[in-house]
């Protein structure tokens, strides 16, 4: 369990389907997230930063 924590830790930021294919052995995205699930592993938004800074900080609106 300890390599999937040290896993999950380095690629969260994927999908279940994309965790799947980068893990070892043959493996459904759907057990990927029973997995995560089961470690406590959360994907949640960052609430903190408003709309326009988020979109801003990942290059959406460009720079003008």
């Amino acid at each position: 369990m300890q390599k999937f924590k040290a896993f999950a830790q380095e690629h969260g930021h994927k999908t279940s389907a994309q965790m799947a294919e980068l893990w070892d052995d043959d493996i459904s995205p759907r057990t990927i997230s029973r997995a995560l699930k089961k470690i406590g592993f959360t994907r949640k938004k960052n609430l903190r930063l408003p709309r326009t800074l988020e979109a801003t900080a990942r290059g959406v609106y460009g720079s003008d």
